[in-house]
């Protein structure tokens, strides 16, 4: 890590605990994941054999609550390979990718985020101590939903039904350029043991009009939990009418008031980057404590990427510590 990035870390540091000391209203968090990972691809011809250890993930937030008013700023950090250290290469990325800053308003039973905020839609959420496995699969970020959006979402409680509505930048750009805005919006319900959404984004770019639609579904019973996602992505240009779909099926079983085992199948075909995509996870979920969680799974991914093309399977198994504070 370089000067400047700890130089920002200890201002903020710094800057917060000094805050804190004064009974400032901001407060300090964040998590950080560490992770041993091995892969082995198939056909062998494309095996790397990937083993090692890294920081896969990790945030410091800042927030500030006054009174109808909330602040927040989310500063992601994880291991990236950038520089040209070669093998002793330990940089960090910072604020990069799916970094937050928005300020939220709460009126009664509604409000409204503006800044860059975390996308509503999707089972995986962008901060990896919050999903069941240690890493993001197939639908994550790849069925034409970004991460983050910059813009405005204005949210009404209406008891058992949530909506949300957002105007934002196209594809999470950090302004708006020459660009149409891009339109969402979501209808969530919850309640017992139950729940659902149903999410719809438009982006037009001139020479192509993007839909996308997303349905999750989820229901909890006793030591079981079960959750799907069904995504579709319809990309229109003047010549061409392209259509992709993806599934997702999530499952935890608690065996224990500190341990889960859980499974997942995900499958997609015509996602941005390839023509057919499945992939598999199981594995154990134990909670050393209220702040730490420990993880373990087994993933196994196949990618034709194009029709008829060699199909490629990787075999991931990973552990992982999460320290949330």
């Amino acid at each position: 890590m370089n000067a400047t990035k700890i130089a920002m870390i200890t201002a903020l540091a710094g800057f917060t605990f000094t805050a804190q000391a004064a009974d400032s209203p901001v407060k300090l968090g964040g998590f950080v994941d560490a992770q041993g990972i091995y892969t082995k691809v198939d056909p062998e011809a494309n095996n790397t054999g990937v083993a090692g250890w890294e920081i896969n993930d990790g945030a410091i937030y800042l927030s500030s609550q006054m009174g109808e008013t909330k602040f927040m700023l989310d500063l992601p950090f994880a291991y990236t390979a950038t520089s040209a250290a070669g093998s002793n290469n330990n940089d960090f990325s910072w604020a990069q990718d799916k970094a937050q800053a928005y300020m939220d308003w709460n009126q009664g039973n509604w409000g409204f985020t503006l800044g860059q905020f975390d996308t509503p839609f999707g089972f995986e959420v962008n901060d990896s101590i919050g999903n069941t496995f240690t890493s993001q699969g197939l639908l994550y970020a790849s069925s034409g939903t970004p991460v983050t959006h910059t813009g405005i979402m204005v949210h009404a409680d209406l008891g058992v039904v949530t909506a949300k509505a957002i105007v934002s930048n196209s594809a999470n750009q950090g302004n708006k350029n020459a660009d149409n805005f891009e339109l969402g919006g979501q209808l969530s319900y919850a309640q017992d043991n139950m729940r659902g959404s149903f999410g719809y984004v438009y982006l037009d770019l001139g020479a192509k009009v993007r839909h996308y639609v997303n349905f999750m579904a989820g229901a909890t019973f006793d030591k079981i939990a079960v959750d799907a996602e069904f995504n579709i992505l319809k990309n229109n240009t003047v010549a061409t009418t392209d259509t992709g779909y993806g599934f997702l099926l999530n499952g935890v079983f608690s065996a224990t008031e500190d341990m889960n085992l859980a499974a997942k199948f995900e499958m997609g075909k015509k996602l941005p980057s390839n023509y057919s995509t499945w992939l598999m996870a199981f594995g154990p979920q134990y909670a050393v404590n209220s702040a730490m969680k420990l993880k373990a799974d087994y993933t196994l991914s196949n990618v034709e990427a194009t029709n008829g093309a060699t199909e490629i399977k990787t075999h991931t198994v990973a552990v992982a510590g999460q320290y949330s504070f």
